[in-house]
């Protein structure tokens, strides 16, 4: 990894802006969306020449800025900063994305490691039916379902997709938050309790929006009254099946005294350095290294950084999110040999070379360290 010193130099940047569409609306707990923006970057030491790519990568219900916000931030500067301590504290993701390009300009150059990381299956809304056939051919599966909300027909689904699990797998409910409206009343939210305590449900992912959710310090939310004590309520009742995710969206946020799983997203943690110091106090902590539908190349970098992490190794991931979007057409003429800087591009390519490629970005050591990248298992095996 860089040195601190690394992070200080003249940078020079070129920068596009992207948009990806959904095959289909994604439908979750925050509501219903058809397609993803975000920044790619490309960022360059003027001292060493070293190069490598960023993204800043915003997702709804997380904190961090938007993508207008950092879009107009490089538009002001014109090309040049110095170092990534140089952006301000409001940018916390382009902050990520310049640190992002900045180790994995040093990345390249370094041995890979053999690793492979176990990823969990996201599963579209109507595929109650191909569960038990997915999940017979392969061992101790894991699957993921999106839940909308805590009504009765919620409730019946995610029944209906225990029941569809043949022995060995297991499930990942994530509410996005959807349990936090005021129809939730204490009854309806009890009646939850013995799914998510079924040995089968590996937990509950992020029940109750951030600001709703009861548990001090800076990982949620710290109100009082009727809605507190019934959300309060519930997580006594399922215990440590909660797992953390818009709750700790930058590592600023992250707790040290959770005692259930934190859905850590790279592209959306800010700071990677910030990053590295809490998972260096906190190494026993459960954590679950997950895609928030970013570009190739942000994919590729959220892969290495979790492959990276020794103790979430044995762990099954979050990244079966591929295929979710349209093959878009090519970047333009002008991006696509490096004329146009700040673009809105649709993006087509999976993978992070033929991405880089399509940009005018590849170079001869580019194509080596993404090819050894792949040999290394740098990729989920959804």
């Amino acid at each position: 990894m860089p040195s601190p010193s690394d992070f200080q130099p003249t940078l020079r940047y070129r920068w596009f802006r992207y948009r990806r569409r959904f095959r289909r609306p994604l439908r979750t707990g925050g509501g219903e969306f058809r397609e993803r923006e975000g920044l790619l970057l490309r960022v360059q030491n003027e001292e060493t020449g070293a190069a490598g790519f960023g993204e800043v990568a915003p997702w709804h219900g997380f904190r961090g800025e938007r993508v207008a916000d950092a879009a107009r931030f490089l538009r002001e500067r014109e090309g040049k900063i110095t170092g990534a301590d140089a952006l301000p504290a409001t940018l916390p993701l382009l902050r990520g994305a310049v640190e992002m390009a900045l180790e994995n300009a040093v990345a390249w150059r370094e041995p890979t490691p053999p690793v492979t990381l176990r990823s969990a299956i996201l599963l579209p809304r109507d595929a109650i039916a191909g569960v038990a056939a997915a999940a017979a051919a392969a061992a101790g599966l894991v699957f993921k379902a999106k839940i909308l909300g805590a009504d009765s027909d919620e409730l019946e689904r995610a029944r209906r997709l225990l029941d569809a699990l043949p022995a060995g797998a297991r499930l990942r409910l994530d509410a996005n938050g959807a349990f936090g409206g005021a129809e939730n009343t204490a009854p309806v939210l009890s009646r939850w309790a013995p799914v998510v305590l079924d040995p089968r449900v590996d937990f509950l992912e992020q029940p109750f929006p951030a600001e709703q959710m009861p548990l001090g310090g800076t990982a949620g939310g710290t109100g009082s009254g009727d809605a507190h004590e019934k959300n309060s309520e519930f997580l006594r009742q399922v215990g440590h099946k909660i797992a953390l995710d818009e709750s700790v969206s930058l590592a600023t946020e992250l707790p040290a005294d959770w005692n259930g799983a934190l859905v850590v997203k790279p592209l959306l943690l800010g700071s990677r350095r910030r990053w590295r110091e809490w998972r260096r106090r906190n190494p026993k902590t459960r954590v679950i290294f997950s895609s928030c539908f970013e570009s190739a190349l942000g994919r590729e970098d959220a892969l290495r950084l979790g492959a990276g992490d020794s103790t979430a190794a044995a762990e099954t991931h979050g990244f079966g999110t591929l295929g979710f979007f349209f093959a878009d057409a090519a970047a333009t003429t002008d991006a696509a040999t490096g004329g146009a800087t700040g673009d809105v591009l649709e993006l087509h390519a999976d993978s992070p070379a033929g991405l880089a490629r399509s940009l005018g970005w590849e170079t001869a050591r580019w194509d080596n360290w993404f090819s050894r990248a792949a040999n290394a298992g740098f990729a989920s095996n959804c």
